[in-house]
């Protein structure tokens, strides 16, 4: 079975609104910048396997995943031994890796196989102080994962998230006294209907 479904990344377009300003935020969004995505989901039910691919508007691949059982059995590469397939991955994409460093490589030995993933980072390019980057996860011997993300300050972050908690907690307010005004209008139309001070009249035109 597949679905596909239109998504994007919230919090790199509040970042570039925010911080770069509409029309700035706009160009980045349309050229250097995944932020729109086209994601599409192949899986047959009950099983544990599937594939995800996320096409950029103009139909460049940003995104794959291929999900494996926890216990699939597969290679126990160094991470020497995995990057060059990280690389063979982007080069079939088309990413020019010479523009680009790579900054983390990370391991994760499972109970059959080793997975690594390597991150790389755009040469001089900053959306105010967020960069961009690749990153792609070898599961044993294959490339199985890929993403391209604006790597948003961490402070940032947490300075959003702060003030969204506190326009939720505010929207939260609003409605509970919006209920509360409702329940109240409620129960003075049924004194007043009880006390008969209502006179229901039809308006004819």
């Amino acid at each position: 079975r597949a679905t596909t479904i239109f998504q994007y990344d919230d919090d790199a377009k509040v970042y570039l609104e925010r911080e770069l300003g509409l029309e700035r935020a706009n160009v980045l969004m349309g050229s250097a910048v995944a932020v729109w995505r086209w994601e599409s989901r192949f899986f047959r039910p009950l099983q544990k396997e599937e594939f995800r691919v996320s096409l950029s508007p103009s139909g460049r691949v940003i995104g794959y995943w291929h999900g494996v059982e926890e216990k699939a059995a597969g290679a126990n590469l160094e991470r020497a031994g995995a990057q060059p397939t990280a690389e063979r991955l982007l080069a079939s994409l088309g990413v020019p890796l010479a523009e680009y460093a790579l900054i983390e490589g990370t391991t994760n030995k499972r109970d059959n196989r080793t997975a690594h993933t390597f991150t790389w980072e755009r040469n001089g390019f900053k959306a105010k102080e967020a960069t961009y980057r690749l990153s792609v996860t070898v599961q044993g011997e294959r490339a199985d994962g890929y993403r391209e993300f604006l790597k948003i300050p961490e402070a940032w972050e947490r300075d959003y998230q702060t003030l969204r908690s506190k326009n939720e907690l505010m929207q939260t307010v609003a409605n509970v006294a919006f209920i509360a005004l409702g329940i109240a209008l409620v129960v003075v139309l049924l004194m007043e209907l009880r006390r008969k001070q209502v006179a229901w009249r039809f308006g004819l035109s």
